[in-house]
């Protein structure tokens, strides 16, 4: 292959080359950090909107030039919130499962 052909030319002119595979611990702290970030996100993103409902719930004329409809908007997109960050968070979930999954399927592969 032409990048183990380059890798060699490296090697012989002094560098130090190390090759980090898909089975290296980089990968393994970028999964990490995303399934964090993905539960962040979760407890995040849930305790928002909740903040939302019941402060729309509490106030029911804070926005008193907008009427009725000003609550109902905000309830609204609070919920929609909800399920953009359940989305998001299966998402991340998923993708990271992926990655744990063909990091197996290849450690398999390769005995």
């Amino acid at each position: 292959m032409k990048d183990e052909k380059t890798l060699e030319e490296l090697k012989e002119m002094g560098f130090t080359v190390e090759v980090v595979g898909r089975n290296s611990q980089s990968s393994n702290v970028a999964e990490t950090i995303l399934e964090i970030v993905a539960y962040i996100l979760l407890i995040l993103g849930l305790i928002f909107p909740i903040i939302m409902i019941v402060v729309v719930m509490e106030n029911p004329y804070a926005y008193p030039s907008f009427g009725a409809a000003a609550n109902g908007i905000m309830i609204a997109l609070a919920v929609f919130l909800i399920v953009a960050v359940l989305g998001y968070w299966a998402f991340f979930k998923v993708f990271v499962n992926i990655s744990r999954t063909l990091k197996r399927i290849e450690a398999n592969l390769s005995k």
